[in-house]
């Protein structure tokens, strides 16, 4: 089965300029299938639809290997794409053939205008939707999970999205330009969060108990958080910016690998597999 899975990845090649020639090994194709502009991942449905989203907005379908001519979803008009704002990550239902639940990591123009303000500025949200099999996403099935509180910079989203083996949802929220806040544990920056798959807290996370709170943003009402309460939603933190993770397929426990975008010297690959680790930003950076 893994076998398999590999093989459909490597026939996959998206993009931005012209396609590189490759030596691929025995067994194994490398097809350009489309050219896009700044796709932000993929994730296949179990009955084979490959989920592409862009940074500007659209999430598009491929069926054997073909793009759908009508996006799935189009969040264009509600989106900041600024720097590092936008569409940033897709993930699918462990359950997707009973459930057609996916998931959407973007930044919400919540107040209009898109500001780099603490108070005005747009948010990072977490929302789940329905995919039928028309592939025509209805925008009113979206549920939203997470909310970040207001964005001050445009940059260090992260915003990748995973389920693990244990059935949660993972994702990734980078310090939004602010070095003080990894090391924080009151608020969603610099961490790597998880959540069950309708956005409760699961048992095991890094913080429970007294003097911690659910920090997450629910519509208008902020939710939790008082100042110095530890946030629930966390699993690990002290990143900088953990653009991009990948679950171990190969073990029955959670083990995570972590890219943390580097500063000046260190690029890292931080293994999680357990909760409550600090990865060290911005107090130190690579070994």
């Amino acid at each position: 089965m893994l076998a398999a899975f590999a093989l459909m990845v490597t026939t996959l090649s998206v993009t931005a300029g012209q396609p590189a020639a490759s030596n691929v090994p025995a067994g194994f194709e490398d097809t350009l299938i489309d050219t896009l502009d700044q796709p932000m991942g993929l994730a296949w449905t179990p009955d084979g639809r490959l989920l592409i989203p862009r940074r500007t907005g659209k999430l598009g379908v491929y069926v054997d290997e073909v793009r759908l001519e009508t996006a799935a979803l189009d969040l264009s008009a509600v989106l900041c794409t600024e720097v590092e704002r936008g569409l940033q990550g897709v993930a699918v239902h462990p359950d997707f053939e009973t459930t057609n639940w996916i998931y959407l990591f973007y930044t919400y123009d919540k107040y209009g205008g898109c500001d780099r303000s603490e108070t005005t500025g747009p948010v990072n949200r977490i929302s789940r939707f329905v995919l039928p099999p028309s592939s025509i996403i209805d925008p009113l099935s979206e549920v939203v999970l997470l909310e970040s509180t207001p964005l001050a910079a445009a940059a260090h989203n992260s915003g990748n999205l995973e389920f693990g083996p244990d059935g949660y949802l993972y994702a990734t929220m980078g310090d939004g330009r602010n070095v003080a806040s990894a090391q924080r544990t009151d608020d969603l920056w610099g961490n790597v969060l998880r959540m069950t798959d309708t956005g409760d807290i699961p048992p095991g996370n890094a913080f429970s108990g007294a003097g911690t709170a659910r920090c997450h943003l629910s519509g208008e009402v902020p939710v939790g958080s008082p100042p110095g309460t530890q946030c629930q939603e966390i699993y690990a933190y002290g990143f900088r910016n953990p653009f991009r993770f990948a679950v171990d397929p190969n073990v029955a426990s959670t083990r995570l690998f972590v890219n943390d975008v580097g500063a000046t010297d260190w690029e890292e690959v931080n293994e999680i597999t357990s909760a409550g680790g600090n990865f060290g930003w911005a107090d130190r950076e690579g070994p």
